[in-house]
């Protein structure tokens, strides 16, 4: 019997949330935004799909609904409406793989789901009978694990970054650069980078060498947004007015963005963020500093 079957014809019921056990926790990707939506859908409409729990004799184990269990907990319920049935946690893994009623779970889901199976003791061979799947099929999952890094993957569980991103981002950038894969991924922890800028950065970077990578890596937005800033004509008389012109327009900024700073009218942005923004600004206006110093020493 399927879950779709099963959920039509077992009962549900309503279990005390202190008595699950979580085994497949971290077998899961964080999604804030979806999490977000599904706290206001239960507020206002309960909860549609109940969540799926393996009664093994020995312990009750969730085994389908942890987005759903989080939403629970932040809003402080102690129960919450499950489906459990008497039966081994392979065939309800089993049956988790083959009906996914609320979505198709990620990749990287599935991987982790397989090597906790093996860390648990059973064989490729077993868990590939138990799932309804091929020992191709698990290799194919289990090479994602070889191309994200720990750390990725933790950003991963913790929402810092997305599925589409670590495949589309980090595991290309990890096969180019190890490190450079691990320092954009600390950059973007304390920033929000949209996909459309990520793909960017990474077709950027993919054409870079040397310097300017390295650039790239330690201060990912400040390369984008001198990507998009508009080209500006060189004066025709090649003087250097408008340089200094700009440059004490630049001050003036300056001094107005910390006054603004002083009067608290920024307090709602994210300290690390305007942190992060600030000692950009700072590198910025010291390699300004060190080319005119440079160019000084060298005039007669």
């Amino acid at each position: 019997m399927n879950q779709t079957n099963a959920s039509i014809t077992a009962e549900v019921t309503q279990l005390d949330i202190h008595r699950l056990e979580l085994r497949f926790e971290q077998c899961r990707v964080a999604r804030p935004k979806h999490l977000s939506r599904l706290i206001q859908s239960i507020t206002v409409d309960g909860l549609r799909l109940p969540v799926h729990v393996a009664d093994t004799g020995d312990s009750l184990i969730l085994i389908d609904g942890y987005q759903r269990l989080k939403a629970y907990r932040l809003l402080q319920c102690d129960r919450i409406p499950a489906i459990c049935r008497v039966q081994p946690v392979g065939e309800a893994l089993c049956e988790w793989f083959a009906n996914q009623q609320a979505r198709t779970p990620d990749p990287i889901e599935e991987a982790w789901l397989i090597q906790q199976l093996m860390d648990e003791g059973l064989s490729r061979k077993v868990i590939a009978q138990q799932i309804g799947k091929g020992e191709s099929w698990l290799c194919r999952r289990l090479t994602l694990l070889n191309e994200l890094s720990e750390p990725c993957q933790q950003a991963l569980r913790k929402g810092e970054i997305s599925p589409w991103a670590a495949s589309r981002v980090w595991v290309p950038l990890a096969r180019a650069n190890r490190a450079d894969a691990e320092r954009l991924l600390e950059v973007v922890k304390n920033e929000h980078f949209s996909s459309r800028e990520l793909t960017l950065w990474v077709q950027h970077y993919q054409k870079s060498r040397g310097e300017r990578r390295k650039r790239m890596v330690e201060h990912p937005r400040l390369f984008l947004d001198t990507l998009h800033q508009p080209k500006r004509e060189t004066p025709r008389d090649g003087s250097s007015q408008q340089w200094l012109t700009e440059l004490q327009g630049i001050t003036r900024h300056i001094r107005q963005l910390q006054q603004r700073l002083a009067d608290g009218l920024e307090s709602s942005l994210p300290r690390s963020q305007m942190l992060s923004a600030g000692q950009q600004a700072r590198q910025g206006i010291e390699q300004l500093i060190h080319t005119l110093e440079v160019s000084a020493n060298r005039s007669p």
